[in-house]
């Protein structure tokens, strides 16, 4: 029966030699990517690719906390790297082959760093008061590690770059209740020979728009994205717009310094940019683009040196490598992959985006990916449907190769990613649909896209589960809860109550759900109208829980009481929590455990065979199954 296929696409196979490319960067005209890998504990390392081997000995971890999700890492000059520590935040020095700590303030994080001459610029969050974080710019000697706050008027800032010949620095800003895909703002700073602050000015002049991503050009020009035209495009520090385009150039803050555009020449700009939620990268010259041939549907950290672009990018069949491409010849190579993939294609199920009306007369999009298994006659049987809701809300999910997916159809699922109402890649005013109806639209869009695909007899209607982390596994239970489409989901480190997320979460989105649900406490009762907790009386299907124990943007009571209410309800269900995990799995063993587990969970709700010689975990109140 589809959904118990035996499979050479293995739990252990998703994480054997694989590693995840989170930051790229060019020092001194060498490459330079930050890899974590699963396999060394989630431990992320920086490796030199042009030398081809590891920069960062353990126990060190080249990640940070600033936001709880992080972002960029790493700089260096002809003397040095620097990279944030995830264990305390604090910024590193590598010289000589020695590492050691730079700055010694346990109570702030950095992110972001850049380095021009005798100091570093970066963003810094300050936690000497948990009840009154600071966030800020902050100037940092690069040998004696001193500490200078150049500014701290706002509540977030992201975005640090310093011009070429160091006489400007330019950044990014949003306040509460904004997220800085609300309304967000540029600003200028004009730097002395000593990088003493001379003056600051506010490049973006533009109410109610998303002004971000500044950078500077070789002859010192400063460019910025706004979405003032309803999409992210790129402007001069005149106002003025490169290219007018309905697509976006630029994406959803969640980490910082994910830089996607660069230039190349005074005349040319090299970009990656989304339409429907699929990446292109391009270049912009008088005012036209020019699309690159390239086989990629999503790209990150793109970077010019030496007149190559290099960069990290994933295709619908090709696993996520990092990448050079010379502007001159065309060429394009490979200069290291994730993981190496020996899979032959007649197991890569490639997805098709799938356009479907919701009962709110809206058109929203997926992906979606039939099961492929080369020993297996499908015949006239449907599959069941795992629906996958992504995170953010504010975010989306591209059609990239991940072995994960292919876990599943290669099992005989059918797999749908869902591009919700509120998700990016398809401008301001398809994010905005969110705007107050977070709980209900993202919950409408998966159903209608689920029942979508069984009217279309490409799924089976009575065999659909859902699956989501964070804001996905809110959706997932409220999935579960609300609706009776599905007959089972897994709620990754989900929300169950969402008026207890905003008195327990972390500065970044505390505020956030202003704009996606209300005022709180004022619309608590709109809160917990939309909380699947408040609502144990109309649980009745079974539900996967996992969590990492050490998640500070969805605790883990969250998780928990969760359990607690379909233990008395009666219903089945599991629980895993994992030690020493945040807001996402990085470990090999935890992956290993959790999509096995989620695979038992199914098989066990459908009554099918088992395709485990030992079950991974034990599921509570099975027997009212029979």
């Amino acid at each position: 029966m589809l959904g118990s296929l035996i499979s050479i696409i293995t739990s252990e196979l998703l994480t054997t030699k694989a590693v995840k490319f989170t930051d790229l960067c060019v020092i001194n005209k060498k490459i330079y990517v930050v890899e974590t890998r699963p396999e060394d504990k989630g431990r992320s390392v920086i490796y030199s690719l042009s030398d081809e081997k590891d920069i960062l000995q353990a126990p060190y971890s080249a990640k940070n906390g600033v936001h709880e999700y992080g972002g960029k890492t790493l700089c260096g000059d002809k003397e040095a790297f620097y990279f944030t520590n995830k264990k305390d935040g604090q910024i590193y020095k590598i010289a000589n082959d020695k590492t050691r700590k730079l700055t010694d303030s346990p109570k702030m994080r950095f992110a972001e760093p850049t380095i021009y001459n005798d100091y570093i610029f970066s963003v810094f969050e300050d936690h000497s008061d948990e009840e009154t974080i600071k966030n800020g710019i902050m100037r940092i000697h690069k040998d004696s590690g001193k500490l200078n706050i150049i500014e701290s008027e706002h509540d977030f800032y992201a975005g640090v770059r310093i011009s070429p010949n160091g006489k400007y620095l330019a950044y990014f800003t949003w306040d509460f209740p904004n997220m800085s895909w609300d309304e967000a703002d540029v600003w200028k700073i004009s730097l002395s020979d000593t990088q003493e602050v001379i003056s600051k000015k506010m490049i973006s002049q533009k109410g109610d728009t998303s002004s971000c991503d500044p950078i500077f050009t070789e002859d010192n020009q400063l460019l910025f994205i706004s979405d003032e035209t309803g999409f992210w495009n790129i402007y001069n520090e005149n106002g003025s717009c490169l290219l007018n385009k309905d697509a976006d150039f630029t994406k959803p803050h969640w980490k910082l310094g994910n830089k996607l555009y660069t230039p190349i020449s005074e005349e040319k700009i090299a970009t990656v940019f989304t339409e429907n939620a699929i990446d292109r990268l391009g270049v912009i010259s008088n005012n036209k683009l020019d699309i690159l041939d390239l086989p990629f549907s999503t790209y990150m950290s793109l970077i010019h040196s030496n007149n190559k672009l290099y960069f990290i990018a994933a295709s619908p069949s090709h696993n996520q490598g990092v990448f050079s491409y010379d502007l001159n010849s065309k060429e394009l190579i490979e200069l290291k992959s994730s993981k190496k993939n020996d899979l032959d294609e007649s197991w890569i199920s490639i997805p098709s985006q799938v356009a479907f009306e919701t009962r709110h007369n809206e058109t929203s999009y997926g992906f979606f990916y039939p099961p492929k298994n080369p020993n297996y006659d499908f015949g006239d049987e449907k599959p069941p449907l795992l629906l996958i809701s992504h995170g953010g809300p504010t975010g989306h999910n591209p059609p990239q190769f991940s072995l994960e997916i292919q876990y599943w159809t290669s099992r005989g699922f059918a797999v749908v990613d869902v591009n919700y109402s509120g998700s990016t890649g398809f401008g301001r005013k398809y994010r905005n649909r969110l705007y107050g109806n977070w709980g209900i639209k993202d919950v409408d869009d998966c159903e209608d896209c689920a029942l979508f695909l069984a009217k279309e007899g490409l799924v089976d209607g009575n065999r659909m589960v859902v699956r989501g982390g964070s804001a996905g596994g809110y959706t997932t239970l409220a999935l579960l809860t609300f609706r009776d489409s599905f007959v089972a989901g897994a709620s990754y480190f989900g929300v169950s109550d969402i008026g207890m997320l905003v008195e327990d979460t972390h500065k970044f989105e505390s505020q956030y759900f202003e704009k996606i649900v209300g005022k709180y406490p004022e619309d608590k009762a709109i809160y917990d109208e939309r909380s699947p907790l408040h609502h144990t009386d109309k649980l009745k299907k079974p539900i996967l829980i996992l969590q990492g124990s050490e998640d500070k943007v969805v605790p883990q009571n969250q998780a928990e009481k969760m359990y607690k209410a379909l233990l008395e309800k009666n219903i089945p269900t599991a629980y895993l929590l994992f030690e020493g995990e945040g807001h996402g799995f990085v470990q090999k063993k935890n992956i290993i455990k959790s999509i096995d587990s989620e695979l038992y969970f199914y098989q066990t709700i459908f009554n099918q065979k088992q395709t485990f010689e030992t079950p991974p975990l034990i599921i509570d109140n099975v027997k009212s199954l029979q």
